[in-house]
């Protein structure tokens, strides 16, 4: 029990520190077809060390292959889509329709990893109303551009992301979590690279770099390792559900640091959020 709620401790962990992107991301100033497949390389080099220390011994056949193509077309697709959803509608309806993906992987969990998660279903649904009230997509201020594109590409990438937990998970039991994480991520640069052929390079500074790589480094290597680490203690459901804390955070980062408005219902929605974290993180698994 003990490893298990410190395994839990260890994804919001993560969770909560992808929230903190922004704070490398903005003042970097630079358009996220340059700054996607720059971080991912950067994560994959961060990645090495971590490598080299781990003592497992990898397990490569055919299926740990085809979990891996899975993982890196999934999170080039994943970052495309999600990116492509910001850049069409408002963050609102990027991040709610991207954050489909735990219900998801609630649903598919017991297909895929032979269990299910009681209350997974409904926790996830939870934290989405929480979600909903955080971002307030009802609010004009928060709805503009093409809303029906920006949807799409959003459910895109939900899709990619429960695709990737469910990949990742496997993965970590085969070849580790370091591996998992930094190798995946020089192919996943490598299917982005053509996207950073269209803008140009001299927007890339001293400073951008060490931004990014910053930000690579702590809310990238750092927090996807300990992430992917600690899932196969508690399963792929309730990691899924237990990382709605990353735009609540996210939401509080934009309004500690760039002074972004924080409605009053907010503050229900993050509670909501965190209610669905402790009853899933509560829960028993079901067969």
């Amino acid at each position: 029990m003990k490893s298990t709620w410190f395994a839990t401790g260890q994804v919001v962990l993560g969770a909560a520190l992808w929230g903190t992107w922004s704070l490398f991301l903005r003042p970097a100033h630079l358009p996220s077809q340059l700054s996607a497949p720059i971080a991912l390389v950067m994560m994959g080099f961060f990645s090495i060390p971590l490598v080299m220390q781990d003592k497992i011994t990898p397990a490569w056949n055919s299926n740990t292959i085809r979990w891996f193509i899975l993982l890196s077309v999934g999170d080039a697709v994943n970052m495309a889509a999600f990116f492509g959803a910001m850049s069409k509608t408002t963050v609102a309806v990027a991040v709610l329709t991207h954050y489909f993906a735990p219900i998801l992987v609630a649903l598919f969990a017991p297909l895929v990893e032979g269990y299910r998660v009681r209350f997974a279903v409904s926790s996830a649904f939870l934290a989405l109303v929480g979600l909903t009230l955080v971002l307030e997509p009802w609010n004009p201020a928060r709805i503009s551009g093409d809303v029906l594109a920006g949807a799409l590409l959003g459910t895109l990438s939900a899709c990619a992301y429960a695709c990737n937990l469910f990949a990742s998970n496997r993965l970590a039991k085969r070849i580790g979590a370091a591996r998992t994480q930094g190798y995946h991520f020089f192919v996943s640069a490598l299917l982005l690279a053509p996207f950073a052929f269209d803008v140009s390079w001299a927007e890339v500074s001293a400073k951008s770099l060490a931004l990014v790589a910053a930000g690579s480094l702590i809310p990238g290597t750092f927090a996807g390792f300990i992430f992917v680490r600690s899932m196969g203690a508690i399963g792929s459901a309730r990691a899924a559900i237990l990382a709605y804390i990353e735009p609540l955070v996210a939401v509080v980062v934009g309004f500690v640091a760039f002074h972004e408005t924080l409605p009053p219902i907010a503050f229900i929605g993050g509670a909501l959020i965190i209610l669905a974290g402790l009853v899933v993180s509560r829960s028993q698994n079901a067969t």
